[in-house]
C-alpha cells in the first residue's frame, strides 16, 4: 500500500484534502459545507468492503473512478455534440479538445469535476431528447455533487421557453424538474443549518475536536459556534 500511496500521493493536494477529510470524519467543520457530498460519498461506498477509510484507499478509488467517469462523459459530450449539431466531426473535435485541454489534470485527482461534467452533459444530452424526467434527475446529481449546478435549471427552463414558442404549450414536467433540482439543493443547506445553526450534540471523532480546538475552524461541538 505504501508503494501505490507514492504512485498517487501527489493528488493529495489543495481540495482533495477536504474531499479526503468528508470521506473519514464526514461534515465536522464548517468550511467542508462548501463542498458537496455526491462525490466523497460516492467514494466511500466504493471502498466501504476494505477496513477503514484510508489515505490510500481514498486516493487509489478517486484516481480510478474519475478516470473512468472522465472517458465516459467524453463519449456522452460526443453525443450531445452530434444530438444538437448533426456533425461527426464536431462531435469528435469536441471531444478530443475536451480530452486534452489544460485543466484535464482536475478530472483525473479525487476533485468532483468528473462527477459534474458527467452528470451536466447527461442532463443536457436527455434535455435535448426532451427526456426531461432523466434530465431533471441528473441535474439533480450534479447540485448534489457542485453548488453551480444549481446552473442547470436554465436548461429546464430553455424547453419551457422553446415549447412555449414553437409548439404553443408549457411543459409542466420541467416546473416539476426545476424544483426537483432547487429541493436537492436546499435539502444540503437545511441538513447544514441543523448540523452547525442548532443546539443538537453530534459524536466527532477526538482527533477532528482537538484540531478545532487548536485551530480555531467551527465545528458543531466547539463553544464558538
Amino acid at each position: 500500500m505504501l508503494g501505490v500511496f507514492g504512485v498517487v500521493g501527489g493528488f493529495l493536494r489543495w481540495d482533495t484534502q477536504y474531499f479526503l477529510h468528508i470521506y473519514r470524519y464526514g461534515y465536522t467543520y464548517e468550511n467542508t459545507l462548501a463542498f458537496f457530498p455526491l462525490y466523497p460519498y460516492i467514494l466511500w461506498l466504493l471502498t466501504s468492503i476494505f477496513p477503514g477509510h484510508s489515505n490510500t484507499m481514498f486516493l487509489i478509488a478517486g484516481v480510478v473512478f474519475n478516470n473512468i467517469v472522465f472517458v465516459f462523459t467524453a463519449l456522452v459530450l460526443f453525443d450531445l455534440t452530434l444530438r444538437v449539431y448533426n456533425n461527426a466531426e464536431m462531435a469528435y473535435n469536441s471531444a478530443v479538445l475536451f480530452c486534452f485541454n489544460p485543466a484535464s489534470v482536475f478530472f483525473s485527482a479525487p476533485y468532483s469535476e468528473s462527477l459534474f461534467a458527467f452528470t451536466t452533459f447527461c442532463g443536457m444530452y436527455h434535455a435535448a431528447c426532451e427526456s426531461i424526467w432523466k434530465s431533471s434527475l441528473l441535474f439533480s446529481f450534479s447540485v448534489l455533487n457542485r453548488s453551480n449546478g444549481l446552473l442547470n435549471i436554465g436548461f429546464l427552463l430553455y424547453t419551457i421557453i422553446q415549447s412555449a414558442v414553437k409548439k404553443r404549450i408549457i411543459p409542466f414536467k420541467c416546473f416539476i424538474g426545476i424544483c426537483f433540482v432547487f429541493a436537492c439543493f436546499s435539502l444540503f443547506q437545511m441538513y447544514g443549518y441543523y448540523k452547525f445553526c442548532t443546539l443538537q450534540e453530534h459524536t466527532l471523532d477526538p482527533k477532528v475536536v482537538d484540531y478545532a480546538i487548536t485551530n480555531n475552524p467551527n465545528n458543531p461541538n466547539t463553544p464558538n459556534t
